[in-house]
């Protein structure tokens, strides 16, 4: 037996475009062990190697080259699992050559399907079995056993290598493993295997994405291109084909932050003015605490939070050595308002020569215009990067690799809804990815008051795990509950020695305002500000369903603009109309998420040119805008009176942030204007409306009606208010009134516990010592959107893309791309494609609802096979779509109901005939 023939002989890898083609074991181990080695020195950040290396400076110091050879070990030793005959069974059979090179030399290979029927293991499970089998260190064989993105169950242990993995020539399987062991080994600079060292569970699952990260490259045949299969491979190729791959891979380099510290000409300079006092605040701690952890910023609407957020970010980068930046928010709508702000702030870290990586990421995102001049270079499946600005000046990229599904948070810079973290406590294949992606980077979440308790379960889970790994996190709020910033600091240090905590006294009941909490090591410290600034009294009135154009009238009689929200998309179409009826003169935006992204886009362009900070008097004047709670988020824009359906407390103040927002305004208010006015709108009979009960339910309604006083000075009000709505304030009901909120009180406690126990099925446990069992035993191969849809708690919902029929053509709807007809004949252009896909729309809720949903998707599947009946179907993003089909009036019956839309009021939905139901 010549071992060393033996050992050239197995095979990893097969070509799908050249049956002459293959890639030996031996050089698929080489190429990803010098791609491990590479990441280590060159792509990973100085705090992901320190929390590999031990988690602290000394460790980093004293264990770095270790750590590398750890890693050079594992992209050697994680395919040992392919050295089996159940691998080579099912590999050989496609490479009959290279099974006769094996025979020759006394190792007989079964048959694929002689295998199949004594036995049949995973090759990664298969490595970490034969590793145990040899003695090597517990972790890494975890680390091997899960390099396919799944570690092992505690189940699938039991097998033993002699019995499942070599058919009847266990003693040449033994000696190849073990001859494949000692040249890992030599290959890594270790002296033996007992110098691997004991793993921490945060190190297996970091070296565990490392090795997955590793092995993604490798397996790329662009970059590690197969050889013939005549040949063996030859060592000369070393190290120059690992070089030649890297290079051409070209991984943009790591973000470092240029100081541990921001004075006031260098905010100047990232942001275009001074620190105000919260902003100088948070700078002042990040620079003095001693460990960064967690920093929570509440306070007000319109004070340079985010601003606070990034010059804090930037300091605990450069105490840590944090690689890259993760920004979250709740809405693709807040994601794609935040990234302008983001790319400017992200070139400002440019230096001469350097480049970063960086991505938008939600489902959208590729439609973002700013997001989409990033890759308007990629006019082909690129290999590298798409660049933006000139050859040779510092450049930010979007790189090909990062923009896979699991791999957006390896980016440097990460524009994203906030799915994208919460995803990281998700039990997911892959998952190992995340957390390494995670691991080097300063995470913003942007108002986490937003998320319900089934989002707070995964998101309580992923500060835990960010505490783990030593990660900054900054929170952001203006309507924070006490509870909730108790929850989210226990969070991040439930890793943490509990007995040697210190905290500052009273730090879960505090009602200052701004307010900034935070961690440093085990101690919990706080400070409460006191801004020096305009306050602002808004005068609270109720005013009946039935007077509201009345009010609207009233107050609007010498100009002004006036904004309404209401709860339902429904209610604003309808309010919208009566409206236009009644009040010719006025002129009407109406915005909320059932128009065309095309149409939202220019609506909101609109309101931010009349109602901006930049408006004019004459933009202002007697304009009404009319929407749903997308006019809460991210939209900075100033309205002189509001009318808004009631909402929970934390959600009116937010509406109340768009109210007298702007001083530069107050001159152009007209005189009954001058005081800020809320109208919150009462049903002329029931005690709320039908639909924003059914949205927030009896409990917050009842308690934020009740507590809501006849003037809210802001934002001196708003810590109280929240914390009574959210806190153990006891409102004084009594009788009937007493009964209802008794029977809410207890509903809203069953809804929580079920939106908490929802969420236990699949997300991950608590950091421990082992990645067996990570997953459990739950279907973790998750899509994209099915990810997304679990961290969320959200009813049913589906996205169409809107065209109309015209003869026997379909078009754009007449005002998009000029109504022209769709070239359904053929795969369009990149760019036809971005037009088509931005045609989305929502359906309305009725349709999606439990009993209706079946056949809504009945009927929308009779509609995209007629589309795709063509060349579309080959298109793979086109062929997931979902297509609605209107009338040359506009409109349809579809699914027993009536649709319409209409650039002014965009898609709306009312019964059929014959459907009666509710």
């Amino acid at each position: 037996m010549n071992i060393n023939k033996l050992m050239r002989s197995l095979a990893a890898k097969t070509n799908p475009n050249d049956s002459a083609q293959w890639l030996p074991l031996w050089m698929h181990a080489r190429d990803t062990a010098g791609i491990m080695e590479k990441l280590w020195k060159h792509w990973l950040p100085v705090a992901v190697r320190r929390e590999i290396c031990g988690g602290s400076e000394a460790a980093l110091q004293e264990n770095e080259v270790l750590f590398q050879k750890v890693c050079v070990f594992l992209g050697m030793a994680h395919d040992i699992g392919k050295a089996t005959a159940v691998f080579q069974a099912r590999i050989l059979e496609m490479l009959p050559e290279a099974r006769e090179r094996l025979a020759e030399e006394g190792l007989e290979i079964p048959s694929d399907a002689e295998s199949k029927r004594i036995f049949n293991v995973p090759h990664a499970l298969a490595g970490q079995v034969i590793l145990r089998d040899l003695h090597v260190e517990e972790g890494i064989c975890e680390i091997v056993g899960a390099h396919h993105g799944r570690p092992a169950e505690c189940s699938e242990l039991k097998i033993k290598s002699e019995d499942k993995l070599c058919w009847d020539s266990f003693e040449y399987w033994e000696t190849i493993w073990s001859e494949f062991l000692s040249y890992a080994v030599r290959m890594s600079g270790l002296n033996c295997v007992e110098e691997l060292p004991e793993l921490s569970i945060t190190q297996r699952a970091l070296l565990a994405g490392l090795i997955i990260m590793a092995d993604w490259i490798a397996s790329n045949q662009i970059y590690f291109p197969t050889i013939s299969v005549d040949e063996l491979g030859s060592v000369k190729l070393y190290p120059k084909r690992v070089q030649a791959a890297w290079k051409k891979l070209e991984l943009p380099e790591y973000w470092t932050a240029g100081a541990v510290g921001m004075g006031e000409e260098t905010f100047q300079e990232r942001f275009g003015f001074s620190p105000n006092k919260l902003q100088a605040a948070v700078m002042e701690i990040a620079e003095n605490v001693g460990e960064p952890g967690l920093l929570i910023i509440e306070a007000q609407m319109g004070v340079g939070k985010t601003e606070a957020a990034l010059a804090a970010s930037e300091i605990f980068a450069g105490i840590c050595g944090s690689g890259g930046l993760f920004f979250g928010l709740p809405t693709q709508a807040t994601a794609n308002g935040l990234f302008p702000r983001i790319l400017d702030w992200a070139k400002k870290q440019l230096e001469q020569g350097q480049k970063f990586s960086l991505i938008l990421k939600h489902s959208k995102a590729d439609l973002n215009p700013d997001y989409a001049e990033l890759l308007e270079e990629m006019k082909t499946q690129f290999e590298g990067e798409a660049r933006i600005d000139r050859e040779d000046d510092p450049q930010l990229v979007v790189h090909s690799f990062f923009r896979g599904r699991k791999q957006a948070l390896l980016s440097d810079f990460v524009v994203a809804t906030v799915d994208q973290i919460l995803m990281a406590a998700l039990k997911q294949k892959h998952l190992m990815l995340r957390h390494l992606g995670m691991a080097g980077k300063i995470v913003i979440i942007d108002e986490v008051h937003a998320y319900d308790a089934y989002m707070a379960v995964y998101l309580e889970r992923a500060l835990c795990w960010l505490g783990a790994y030593h990660v900054p996190v900054i929170l952001l709020s203006a309507t924070l509950p006490a509870e909730q910033r108790v929850n989210f600091v226990n969070a991040y240090l439930s890793n943490r020695d509990g007995s040697s905590q210190e905290e500052v006294k009273g730090w879960k009941e505090a009602r200052g305002y701004p307010l900034l909490t935070w961690t440093d090591e085990n101690k919990i410290c706080q400070r409460e500000l006191q801004l020096q600034g305009n306050t602002r009294n808004v005068l609270i009135k109720r005013v009946k369903e039935s007077s509201r154009i009345d009010i609207l009238r009233e107050k609007m009689m010498d100009g002004g603009s006036a904004i309404v929200i209401l709860s339902t998309i429904r209610r604003a179409q309808e309010f919208a109309k009566e409206v236009r009826a009644q009040m010719p003169e006025a002129q009407i935006i109406l915005l909320h998420s059932a128009f065309l992204m095309p149409d939202r886009t220019a609506r909101e362009q609109e309101l931010l040119q009349k109602l901006g900070k930049h408006s004019t008097k004459t933009e202002r004047d007697h304009l009404i805008v009319i929407g749903t709670s997308v006019l809460e988020q991210s939209l900075d824009i100033d309205g002189d009176v509001m009318l808004t359906d009631l909402c929970p407390m934390d959600l009116l103040l937010q509406r109340l942030g768009r109210l007298h927002r702007h001083p530069v305004h107050d001159v152009m208010r007209p005189k009954q204007l001058k005081v800020a006015q809320c109208y919150v709108i009462e049903p002329d009979e029931d005690m709320f409306e039908s639909g924003t009960r059914a949205i927030y339910g009896n409990y917050l309604l009842m308690r934020t009606k009740k507590r809501l006083p006849d003037k809210i000075t802001l934002p001196t009000d708003i810590p109280n208010l929240v914390q009574d709505c959210y806190g153990t304030w006891k409102p004084d009901f009594a009788g009937e009134e007493l009964e209802r909120y008794q029977i809410a009180e207890e509903q809203n406690e069953e809804n929580r516990k079920r939106k908490k126990g929802g969420a236990q099925g699949y997300v991950l446990g608590s950091p421990y010592k082992s990645l067996v069992g990570w997953l459990g035993n739950v279907d973790s191969d998750f899509s994209e959107g099915r990810a997304m849809a679990q961290v969320r708690d959200a009813e049913n919902s589906i996205e169409v893309l809107l065209f109309v029929k015209h003869e026997d053509e379909i078009r754009y709807l007449p005002w998009q791309q000029e109504g022209e007809s769709l070239p359904l004949d053929r795969i369009p252009s990149k760019e036809e494609k971005r037009n088509i896909l931005q045609q989305c729309v929502k359906l309305p809720g009725v349709l999606c609802n439990t009993w209706q949903i079946g056949r809504t998707l009945k009927e929308l599947n009779q509609i995209r096979q007629q589309i795709l009946a063509g060349e579309w179907k080959q298109d793979a993003e086109l062929r997931e779509e979902s297509f609605l089909v209107l009338d040359e009036n506009l409109e349809t019956n579809f699914a027993g109901f009536h649709l319409r839309y209409t650039e002014a009021e965009g898609l709306f939905c009312e019964k059929g005939e014959g459907n009666d139901r509710t």
